[in-house]
């Protein structure tokens, strides 16, 4: 069988999690033996593009595949739909799968809206997708697939979730497997899970605690993107900080491959931050971190189930990194059930106060499988009905304040960012 794996990237990101599934079953014995293609197409030029969908969609019925599987997110899941529909229906023979975090917890969403998708995957996809794969190949029993769904006589079928993989290591590498070719800029995972369970987060959801990949295969794809002049590589985990010991030996590893040129780039949780936690990002050439502070407003972070963050203890750790010369990206949620924009306001203006060098702020998407998504009745959450699902009003955020404090951050944004690129000019005009 031909089979294509299609992910729709942002940003000119790697496919991570579809080469993770490509590599998964070309190494199968018995799923490897089809011709399995990975298909890299950028988000940005098909969304809102009904062409460009339309041309992709002739490329892949003239590429003749039995099987499309699509790499589902937030982002991107509206676009699969739509190609997947016309897929299927100029071709209904085509075997239809859709798997990634969006997938997983719109699995019934999916199967009663879109006739046109076959079989969803749920949760990690690398066992999954190659048993079902060799099940689609001997017309075997679907139901001994831990992980599927889908549709039989009107009726959704769900087999057993299977559990996360424990030993990562197993799991084949796209880079090191020749799956994933080079960028400038690449993606590492170095753990999976999280120890949170925030919500708006689908991170935790069925997973709990965190299980690494070993230092050693870290590694090994470090050494992989430094001999093929990788520029920068950022690090994928819910937290890179989530544990001393583990900062520390994934910090030292990464002080070997620190004057190669690359720069790395994490997400760290800003409480979990001392001296010297920072003091090994900089040995290990770490230039930037994201942090997602997402409010100061107590009652929001009660709500979304998120410890608390004292401001003020907040710039302390935020001005060692500084110090250090890291860079700093933090994060700011529009939307959130607890704060309204007076409050939002008053979290963008204290970002403001420390001067970090990005901040993001972003509406808020209430995702399938979230505790947001499962408590909408106590929140009196409205959100579209359209992936990725964003906020419109809640009980204490209503939708012209959202909408005020959209255009508020996105006004305050540039203005920030202007301030802060007349001060750099400023700043190596006088060492010069």
């Amino acid at each position: 069988m031909k089979i294509i794996v299609l992910s729709f990237t942002i940003q000119k990101n790697v496919p991570l999690a579809a080469g993770y599934v490509v590599a998964a079953a070309k190494v199968d014995k018995t799923a490897g033996k089809n011709e399995i293609e990975l298909w890299d197409e950028e988000s940005e030029a098909h969304e809102g593009n009904p062409l460009a969908i339309l041309n992709l969609s002739r490329r892949i019925l003239d590429a003749q595949p039995e099987i499309i599987a699509f790499s589902s997110y937030v982002w991107n899941l509206k676009v699969c739909i739509e190609l997947a529909e016309i897929l299927k229906r100029e071709n209904k023979g085509i075997t239809i799968i859709f798997g990634g975090p969006a997938a997983t917890f719109t699995s019934t969403y999916l199967l009663e809206n879109y006739s046109c998708v076959d079989f969803v995957v749920r949760g990690e996809g690398e066992i999954t997708f190659v048993e079902l794969l060799k099940t689609i190949m001997d017309k075997s029993d679907l139901t001994a697939v831990k992980g599927i769904s889908w549709k039989y006589n009107q009726k959704i079928i769900d087999t057993p979730n299977r559990t996360g993989i424990q030993n990562l290591d197993e799991v084949p590498s796209p880079y090191l497997n020749g799956i994933l070719k080079p960028k400038k800029d690449i993606l590492i995972e170095t753990h999976r899970g999280c120890i949170f369970k925030c919500g708006y987060c689908q991170e935790a959801r069925g997973y709990p605690g965190i299980r690494p990949f070993s230092v050693e295969r870290v590694e090994k794809e470090v050494e992989w993107a430094e001999s093929r002049n990788v520029r920068r590589i950022s690090f994928v985990n819910s937290i890179f900080n989530i544990n001393s010991e583990r900062v520390e030996e994934l910090s030292l590893m990464l002080a070997r491959h620190k004057n190669n040129g690359m720069q790395f780039s994490i997400d760290s949780y800003a409480m979990l931050l001392n001296e010297k936690t920072i003091d090994l990002y900089e040995k290990a050439g770490i230039t930037g971190t994201d942090i997602g502070l997402q409010t100061i407003n107590r009652q929001a972070l009660i709500n979304m189930k998120r410890p608390w963050i004292d401001p003020e203890k907040f710039r302390e750790k935020h001005q060692m990194l500084i110090d250090k010369g890291i860079k700093t990206s933090v994060h700011l949620i529009i939307g959130l059930p607890g704060d309204n924009f007076d409050s939002f306001k008053k979290s963008f203006e204290f970002l403001e106060s420390i001067e970090p060098t990005n901040i993001a702020a972003f509406r808020l998407l209430v995702l399938p499988g979230t505790p947001y998504d499962l408590e909408r009745e106590k929140f009196q959450l409205k959100t579209s009905p359209i992936p990725p699902f964003p906020i419109i009003s809640s009980n204490t955020f209503s939708e012209e304040e959202i909408k005020d404090a959209q255009l508020f951050a996105e006004s305050r944004y540039k203005q920030y960012m202007m301030k802060n690129a007349y001060k750099t000019i400023v700043k190596e005009a006088i060492i010069s």
